[in-house]
């Protein structure tokens, strides 16, 4: 991740929200993927992290239900 930098007045964000700007550096194929979203590049990138997001929190949920399970 190259750089990252505070949009102001991006045509399309909600008044407000605050969104960082972030550079990375992607190979054919990815660009391809990201390029056949029908919502665009941006809207696929938000939808991967958001995903990965849930699925770390899923994980954490999981390991501390046994946890807790295995202290009975």
């Amino acid at each position: 991740m190259a750089s990252k930098k505070k949009s102001q007045g991006v045509s399309g964000e909600k008044p407000g929200r605050q969104t960082q700007k972030v550079n990375v550096w992607l190979s054919p194929e990815q660009v391809e993927f990201l390029k056949s979203d029908k919502g665009g590049p941006s809207a696929a990138v938000r939808a991967l992290i958001t995903e990965a997001m849930n699925m770390r929190n899923l994980a954490k949920s999981v390991k501390s239900g046994a946890k807790k399970r295995s202290r009975k």
